[in-house]
């Protein structure tokens, strides 16, 4: 059995980042979640203790294990520095989820409520928001005005509220939670039946992450996007306040444009953008005739 501590190893340019969080995990084996939505898993034939990686402390045949795109898994072998490790690469694909974007209206809080009470009541599920102001925002008026209980997530709350946040969702006391992304590292609760993203996400890495918490037990899920042009505008504010290097902030506006993109595309298969994004090919017929199709896929057909 191995204790794991925080582990981090990061790349600006492709934005990528390990995370495991202090808890033990059985058998000879840890696994990490990776920014792209993936696992990234080390595997050691011995026991021992997993200590700090760093850059200069890969061993030889030591086995790791996660899903990117080209460039962040070319980042990753540079940042740990084996440059010609042999790389096996499994599909993105998550067959079971049905990806969506709706337009937001003029009273948006009101139609996420709708949407909430039509389409997933007594459903588990996650509202992801931009800011920490907002997720308290949504969840006040979610349970105040649409009668949906819900509990908050973000990162100023201390370690004993966010894990009786935790617990609640786990236990099913309430089936929503409103969060910023600090929600999501550790999460295994495998019958998520829904992801909502009030706000657009900062790049498809994040959006393919967070979305991929929906449906962990491969049946039926979806994952919405609520969208509305001026949440670009609040996602370039946000970029320009991090006070970042220029090379940095153009290569996350690259990032935004493309999330962008995506929301904005009425036409093409949804799933086959997102796979593209990570060099992965993709036939739309198969999103077309599976049993969760996409929301641009079900209008060309019908």
């Amino acid at each position: 059995m191995f204790a794991v501590r925080n582990i981090q190893v990061r790349r600006r340019r492709a934005g990528a980042r390990f995370a495991a969080g202090g808890s033990l995990l059985p058998e000879n084996r840890v696994e990490r979640e990776c920014r792209c939505g993936g696992r990234l898993e080390k595997k050691k034939s011995d026991g021992g203790r997993i200590s700090w990686l760093s850059e200069n402390r890969v061993e030889r045949g030591e086995k790791w294990e996660c899903r990117c795109g080209g460039l962040v898994i070319g980042d990753i072998l540079k940042a740990l520095r084996i440059p010609h490790a042999l790389v096996l690469e499994t599909s993105f694909d998550r067959p079971n989820l049905k990806y969506e974007v709706i337009e937001k209206s003029k009273v948006p809080l009101e139609q996420l409520g709708k949407l909430l009470s039509d389409r997933f009541k007594g459903s588990s599920g996650i509202v992801y928001c931009l800011s920490k102001n907002e997720c308290m925002e949504v969840s006040k008026f979610l349970n105040e005005k649409c009668k949906i209980k819900t509990v908050y997530y973000h990162a100023g709350l201390s370690a004993r509220q966010r894990m009786t946040v935790q617990q609640k969702w786990h236990t099913g006391e309430v089936h929503v939670v409103c969060a910023t992304i600090a929600f999501g590292m550790g999460i295994d609760k495998p019958d998520v039946r829904f992801v909502i993203h009030n706000t657009l996400s900062k790049s498809i890495e994040s959006y393919y992450q967070e979305s991929g918490r929906a449906g962990r037990d491969n049946l039926p899920s979806e994952c919405v996007a609520l969208y509305q042009k001026k949440d670009f505008s609040r996602i370039v504010c946000m970029l320009r306040s991090g006070g970042g290097k220029k090379a940095s902030f153009k290569t996350a506006m690259e990032q935004a444009r493309t999330m962008q993109h995506y929301c904005e595309n009425k036409v093409k298969c949804r799933r086959q953008m997102l796979l593209e994004h990570f060099g992965e090919s993709f036939n739309p017929r198969v999103c077309k005739n599976g049993s969760s199709s996409c929301d641009n896929c079900v209008k060309s057909t019908s």
